[in-house]
């Protein structure tokens, strides 16, 4: 697999876009942040919240409540992140072949919703339990799981498993190609790293005036850097992940039976 070719193909079909990538990212992008935001202020709030609530039973019985939530909702959080994540991923296929897919080809993709949430559910399952291994297996899994989503857009009647199945036949030779790929995209990487380490910065240095209203600056300023780096080049990062999705249907020798391509209704 050629990178350079890939990420070539991928800003040649951003550029003939008849809509622009980066709006229907800005609105994507909106949407998906909009939630997160929202539970990251909850989940700071209601922390502070139990920290300052008085003593007694009833205290006691929030702490559990608080314990439950900020065990429970990160998964359902990451679930729900991930899976729109895979709806992105259908728009960028689409994108790919059609140029005039828009917006509206994004919202399209809800219809496959559930299927992506219970996707997700597995690869995370399944990654999961190879890292529990050691941490290589665990890493191997994730590439090999990676072309799930495009080939859920491509065979909606396939079921989360047969994804799976087909995307480890697919990815099979190439996990090292698509690791490269992800690796040329390096700087993208450093950035959302450099944003977590900001929103999380009172964890980790003790601050002279600690608070919620310092967690909460510190939360939206690296969530700020995070969202300007994803408008910035998640676009071309996914599409050269399509590209090379279809680079590799295009070398297959043995396709599985299916639908075809996915493509928006009229």
């Amino acid at each position: 697999m050629n990178i350079a070719l890939i990420r070539s193909d991928a800003r040649q079909t951003l550029q003939h876009a008849k809509v622009s990538p980066f709006l229907v990212t800005a609105c994507f992008l909106a949407i998906l942040y909009a939630v997160l935001i929202c539970y990251n202020v909850f989940t700071i709030w209601y922390s502070y919240a139990i920290d300052a609530s008085p003593g007694g039973l009833d205290a006691m019985n929030r702490v559990g409540r608080y314990y439950t939530f900020a065990t429970v909702s990160p998964i359902l959080v990451t679930l729900f992140s991930n899976s729109a994540y895979g709806l992105y991923s259908g728009y960028t296929l689409s994108l790919s072949r059609d140029a005039n897919a828009d917006l509206r080809t994004l919202l399209q993709g809800f219809r496959l919703f559930g299927k992506l949430l219970f996707l997700t559910l597995l690869i995370s399952f399944f990654t999961f339990l190879w890292a529990c291994l050691f941490v290589i297996p665990g890493f191997i899994a994730m590439y090999r799981y990676r072309l799930s989503y495009h080939i859920l857009f491509d065979h909606p009647e396939y079921s989360a498993f047969q994804a799976l199945e087909e995307s480890k036949r697919l990815t099979y030779g190439h996990k090292l190609d698509l690791f490269m790929l992800d690796l040329s995209f390096f700087y993208f990487y450093l950035l959302a790293f450099g944003g977590n380490i900001v929103m999380n910065f009172p964890f980790y240095y003790p601050l002279e005036n600690p608070g919620m209203a310092a967690d909460l600056k510190f939360f939206l300023l690296g969530t700020v850097l995070i969202m300007v780096g994803e408008f910035l080049f998640l676009p071309h990062l996914r599409t050269s992940l399509t590209q090379a999705y279809l680079s590799i249907l295009e070398e297959d020798t043995s396709p599985a039976d299916g639908s075809g391509p996915w493509l928006p209704e009229p």
